[in-house]
């Protein structure tokens, strides 16, 4: 399931699809502080909220109300890069299938139409948008 929180209140939607629980466990893997906050708000008691993407360097506070992490019991922690093994597996994974990316890779152009990824990504029209390299021997 796919939710435009540009044109869909993320909040109330996870929670009438957690009948109001919240989720679990959250990775927020972009550089959105608006993200993190709304990963935050839709956390479920006791859950984890996992930042992999980063802030800008300007720009890197984000807000939350702090009773509600004190009643809800949830746990906020960073991720950066990941080993050499940990790379693997996740190759291993990827090439035997095990994690489907399909529904997450919308766009697949290839070089000659990266103006047009550009702007699909900009008008947010795609979860993954990709840039296929065009080499020719």
């Amino acid at each position: 399931m796919t939710i435009n929180s540009a044109e869909e209140n993320l909040e109330e939607c996870i929670k009438e699809l957690t009948s109001g629980e919240g989720i679990d466990k959250i990775i927020v893997a972009c550089s959105s502080g608006a993200a993190q906050e709304e990963a935050i708000k839709v956390v479920a008691k006791r859950g984890y909220v996992c930042m992999f993407g980063f802030t800008h360097k300007q720009w890197p506070w984000i807000k939350f109300d702090s009773n509600d992490c004190h009643y809800r019991e949830f746990f906020v922690t960073g991720a950066f890069a990941y080993s050499r093994k940990q790379f693997k597996l996740a190759l291993d994974l990827l090439a035997s299938g095990a994690i489907q990316t399909d529904k997450l890779n919308t766009h697949m152009l290839p070089l000659e139409r990266s103006v047009e990824a550009l702007e699909a990504m900009n008008k947010g029209e795609g979860l993954k948008v990709l840039v296929e390299p065009s080499i020719q021997l």
